[in-house]
């Protein structure tokens, strides 16, 4: 088997994904066509990283996330968009909802806010948690406000973080950028098997099946041409 038809068959069964990703707060558009021009720059660069699924947050709620899905869809973007909302707790936790269409209510503990999330079938994925947070965190294990990942690292961070969490949870590695350019420059992923994505309800059964990445169309024809010749 060529090298290209090993890439197609390995983007059939692992996907990269990069949950945390910033255009901007929908409060920071007044111009709805900026706004959207901003999304498409970010949703190109994700492409052009070679991503299969990104995750596009906002401090205010999914909407911007919920955006770029229709825009995707609209102009047929080779890429899946799970919407998410960066929370801050009043307890200082910080995580990411997905999965929501509507904006998680202000004032909320993590345990009152992630039990709110998992109440609307979304996901919850912590980020910066420090030593003691997770030593909380691991208590609540098997409960319904157990986070179902951790963000271990993150370009804006800067720093693997080296904590003690239970292997329950499933960890991920992100760029969090800010901007088209910062995506494709970061090149930080994570490789998830797609039966995992799936499984946990990021994505949809069958998302990307039958897509092939645009560079590897030509070769992959040559491919399958050479190995009906033989």
């Amino acid at each position: 088997m060529s090298w290209y038809r090993t890439k197609v068959a390995l983007r059939k069964h692992v996907m990269r994904v990069d949950l945390h990703v910033h255009v901007g707060d929908l409060s920071d558009f007044k111009d709805e066509q900026l706004r959207n021009q901003s999304i498409k720059s970010m949703l190109s660069a994700a492409v052009i990283s070679g991503l299969d699924v990104v995750g596009i947050v906002a401090h205010d709620g999914p909407q911007m996330g919920l955006i770029a899905k229709q825009i995707v869809i609209q102009e047929k973007y080779d890429l899946f968009v799970i919407a998410g909302h960066e929370y801050i707790c009043t307890d200082k936790i910080r995580f990411i909802g997905y999965n929501i269409q509507q904006p998680i209510p202000n004032g909320l503990s993590y345990e009152q806010a992630a039990k709110w999330v998992h109440k609307n079938k979304g996901y919850v994925m912590i980020t910066d948690l420090t030593r003691r947070q997770s030593q909380y965190i691991n208590k609540l294990k098997g409960t319904e406000a157990a986070p179902d990942a951790i963000e271990l690292y993150n370009t804006a961070v800067g720093w693997y973080m080296d904590l003690d969490i239970d292997e329950e949870y499933r960890e991920f590695m992100n760029s969090a950028a800010k901007n088209a350019s910062m995506l494709e420059n970061t090149n930080v992923y994570t490789l998830v098997n797609r039966k995992v994505l799936e499984e946990s309800g990021l994505i949809p059964p069958g998302v990307g099946t039958d897509y092939v990445p645009k560079y590897l169309e030509k070769a992959t024809q040559q491919a399958e041409e050479e190995g009906n010749n033989v």
